[in-house]
């Protein structure tokens, strides 16, 4: 049995280092951390078992007696009510993410 950490932090270097922090690419931890455990689930033949355990979470929690019921638009025109123009987003001044390191 090997001693050394060679094989580790070439892994690592090659895995998580290029792939990740390669040039003009950031990411947030969580997307991060979500990649690394979609490619740990294809890279262990664990993908499709997952897919369809989550196909079905989601299918699960469909709302099925949904409908659509358009606004009473005569009453509104009646109820004579002034309609403003949207008002426009306010503009972020920092940065929303934070840069790779």
């Amino acid at each position: 049995m090997p001693l050394g950490s060679g094989a580790i932090e070439s892994a690592i270097r090659r895995v998580i280092n290029l792939r990740l922090k390669g040039n003009s690419i950031s990411w947030y931890e969580e997307n991060a951390e979500g990649m690394m455990m979609l490619r740990c689930l294809v890279l262990s033949n664990r993908w499709d078992e997952t897919f369809v355990q989550i196909s079905a979470s989601l299918a699960s929690n469909r709302r099925i007696d949904w409908a659509f019921r358009s606004p009473d638009m005569p009453a509104q025109l009646k109820a004579k009510i002034t309609i403003e123009p949207p008002k426009p987003q306010v503009t972020a001044t920092s940065a929303p993410y934070a840069t790779a390191a």
